[in-house]
């Protein structure tokens, strides 16, 4: 799995790789990320590889926000803070919930999921859950948009508690915004409602995981620190070495979903997708502390 990124995964995920597992500089991911940055701080160009629009998009900013936060950057680094800016002044948002899809996606080559239809630009709380959690940690408390993005923030926590959110994509929004807020305050009445609304969305019959589309333990936690995970070891476990049973003779996963149009273009996206999964799953095991062999 190891040899099959250094060898053909994209440069970005090279790099994460380098920078997660053999001492890789954070400005080696920095320099690849910015591929996919645009003038108004927004990100495309394929970051997710499922549509290949150039234009600034949120799904593909939100990807970037992931990465971003995960370098552990200083708030005030520079893509950190045009990112936050693409955010606050997109039109791609309505009431500070953002849009799944743009119309600028019927333009370029894309999975049938991601094109573009007003009544389902803005179908639940993903990505917004998530952007509005990295809005809040990044951005500074003199901004004249932070208590506009406060409230915002405090809509989408009152949803999550009133509401039966056990959809996957957008559970796992609410658990990156719980990471995002959480940390060092009192946060015990999200968590109480996340641990009770993950452990409903999760299918516990691992013999649908692979066979069926449903919500695996690693497709809803974000990582050890979201609720009920810790709780899920079991779970998780399982996952993961029936997940490594699954690789290809390559030592990588086969994507499992088709476009069914753009067959060029979805060839070069699937093998861009392996990347990303084997990466995935090499972060999961450090995560978890399980082995992998190269």
């Amino acid at each position: 799995m190891i040899t099959w990124i250094k060898k053909n995964a994209r440069p970005l995920e090279k790099k994460l790789y380098l920078f997660y597992f053999e001492d890789g500089s954070k400005e080696d991911v920095i320099k690849e990320l910015s591929v996919f940055q645009n003038k108004d701080g927004g990100f495309g160009h394929g970051l997710e590889p499922d549509f290949s629009n150039p234009n600034s998009n949120p799904i593909d900013s939100w990807k970037a926000a992931r990465i971003l936060d995960g370098l552990e950057l200083d708030k005030n680094h520079s893509m950190i803070q045009s990112l936050v800016e693409y955010f606050i002044n997109t039109k791609d948002k309505d009431h500070w919930k953002y849009y799944f899809t743009v119309p600028s996606n019927n333009d370029y080559p894309h999975a049938p999921w991601w094109h573009y239809k007003e009544e389902t630009k803005i179908v639940n709380y993903n990505p917004t859950a998530s952007i509005l959690g990295f809005l809040y940690k990044y951005i500074e408390e003199n901004h004249p948009q932070y208590k506009a993005i406060e409230q915002a923030l405090d809509q989408s926590i009152n949803y999550l508690m009133s509401h039966d959110v056990t959809d996957m994509h957008e559970l796992t929004c609410f658990n990156e915004l719980y990471e995002y807020i959480c940390e060092g305050i009192d946060c015990s009445n999200i968590r109480r409602r996340l641990m009770q609304l993950n452990h409903k969305a999760i299918e516990k019959d691992s013999g649908k995981w692979f066979s069926t589309y449903c919500a695996r333990p690693t497709q809803v936690f974000v990582s050890m620190h979201s609720p009920g995970a810790k709780e899920a070891m079991g779970l998780i476990h399982q996952e993961f070495t029936l997940s490594l049973d699954h690789r290809n003779q390559e030592g990588v996963f086969d994507i499992s979903w088709d476009w069914g149009n753009y067959p060029k273009d979805f060839d070069k996206a699937k093998k861009e997708w392996m990347g990303i999964l084997a990466l995935k799953t090499l972060r999961v095991a450090q995560e978890y502390r399980y082995a992998v062999e190269e």
